[in-house]
């Protein structure tokens, strides 16, 4: 699944089951409510606004999330085994059992992650 905003809008992706997910957009919220499936690749970008994704608790994910500020809410996703690097402006390392690949990046705003 692909969804791209080459200016400005908000992306709302809800219900999602799917291998490949890339959504990216110039200005605008980006929501996401699905599930990682194994072996798959999530690509989270904005270039202004806020990156929410909603996730179940056994969610497993390897993450690389970039923000400009320390503005990357991990939420109960949070462990002591992440890295933080650059001042907290990014966060890597695996969720459960790093099971898929996903790369959060926003240039101005705050990521969140939240458990359903």
């Amino acid at each position: 699944m692909r969804a791209h905003i080459w200016t400005s809008g908000d992306i709302t992706l809800a219900g999602i089951n799917a291998v490949r997910v890339f959504a990216t957009n110039t200005i605008g919220d980006i929501y996401f409510d699905g599930e990682f499936a194994k072996g798959g690749t999530y690509e989270f970008k904005s270039g202004k606004g806020n990156i929410t994704l909603r996730l179940p608790a056994n969610c497993g994910f390897r993450l690389v999330a970039t923000a400009p500020t320390k503005s990357i809410k991990m939420g109960p996703f949070w462990h002591d085994g992440m890295k933080l690097m650059g001042e907290g402006r990014r966060i890597t390392g695996d969720v459960g059992d790093g099971r898929s690949s996903v790369t959060v990046t926003d240039y101005q705003g705050t990521i969140n992650f939240l458990r359903r």
